[in-house]
């Protein structure tokens, strides 16, 4: 949950936005297209006095192929467009490119988060990170199956045990707030799995790494 309104998208959120509603626009599409055909062929086929007597003269239809041809070319186009749409999605995957961006190890345990800083220095339960900056986040667990989850940023991934998954994510806006939690139920504190991360301007980011001991911009 955001701690104040966010000015800017970040670019997580805008690319699975784009995806998730292209999702619900079709969704509809089929729905209303699906809905409508089952009330004509209820209200046309609706047993009535002489209805089945006429069936039987008609015997057997036979199969009309240009319906079946125009449905299966539908059916091709949507499916090709929404594939098409979650390949372009891959960016949710893979980090941009990035002159300077900050990696930090997250290892899950129960049940809490601890954060590992390039110069070595540890949080358990706070995450403190440079708005504006490609944050890289590789997530391992010590124990069993987690999963790291920033709700606000849409993005998620779990952590397991003697493995490194990876994310990645911008928080463009200095001062927000966001809640880290755990997806994957992972026993009896699974609902108290929480961390805290705080986004500050580089210049914040840069005292506060020399303090433990770190050089700026690291």
């Amino acid at each position: 949950m955001l701690g104040v309104y966010l000015a800017t998208v970040p670019p997580t959120v805008g690319i699975w936005s784009s995806l998730f509603n292209l999702y619900n626009v079709f969704g509809a599409i089929a729905a209303i297209l699906v809905i409508s055909y089952l009330v004509y062929n209820v209200v046309k086929y609706r047993r009535r006095e002489g209805h089945d007597e006429a069936v039987e003269e008609r015997g057997e239809e036979k199969v009309n192929w240009r319906k079946v041809l125009f449905t299966l070319a539908i059916t091709s186009s949507v499916l090709f467009v929404v594939e098409l749409q979650t390949f372009n999605s891959v960016p949710l995957i893979v980090p941009p490119q990035s002159s300077d961006p900050l990696n930090i190890g997250v290892v899950g345990h129960q049940w809490s988060w601890t954060f590992v800083y390039p110069n070595g220095d540890r949080l358990v339960g706070n995450l403190t990170v440079p708005a504006g900056r490609v944050v890289i986040l590789n997530i391992t667990s010590t124990d069993v199956t987690h999963s790291f989850a920033i709700t606000g940023l849409d993005v998620a991934v779990d952590a397991n045990a003697g493995r490194y998954n990876s994310l990645w994510f911008t928080a463009p806006d200095a001062g927000s707030t966001y809640t880290i939690r755990c997806k994957e139920l992972c026993g009896v504190g699974h609902a108290f799995m929480t961390a805290k991360m705080t986004v500050v301007d580089q210049a914040t980011f840069n005292a506060w790494i020399q303090s433990t001991g770190g050089k700026p911009g690291s």
